[in-house]
């Protein structure tokens, strides 16, 4: 059975166990500062909308909005694992994502291919 946001709501004792999880794992303590900096950004409702909302109306620099994002990730895949959640970060891209476009190579035009074609010509 998969658990709804709605259900789990995010407690102050899900976010220390999770820093709990992560200092057993020896994580160091810049990146438990860090967690902790980003999850007590969470809304009080976990919905995805709710969590784009805050990306969105925050007044951090992008790369401090990819560092939230980020950590929120890391919180929401250990809730999925642990207690069989949806992860409500599945349908948001990290800030300033682009998906790259397929930059295809130039080709030759009629003229530069007759040049090529007539001094390739001149050597076997």
């Amino acid at each position: 059975m998969v658990t709804t946001w709605a259900t789990l709501r995010i407690t102050l004792d899900r976010v220390e166990q999770y820093l709990t999880s992560c200092a057993a794992r020896c994580l160091s303590p810049k990146t438990l500062t860090g967690y902790t900096w980003a999850l007590d950004k969470l809304p009080t409702e976990i919905t995805t909308a709710a969590l784009e909302q805050v990306l969105a109306r925050s007044q951090l620099a992008l790369e401090s909005k990819r560092d939230l994002y980020r950590a929120w990730a890391t919180f929401f895949r250990w809730c999925t694992q642990r207690y069989h959640a949806t992860n409500p970060l599945e349908h948001i891209h990290q800030p300033g994502y682009r998906s790259r476009k397929r930059v295809l190579p130039r080709t030759l035009d009629d003229v530069a291919v007759r040049r090529l074609l007539a001094v390739a010509g001149d050597h076997p």
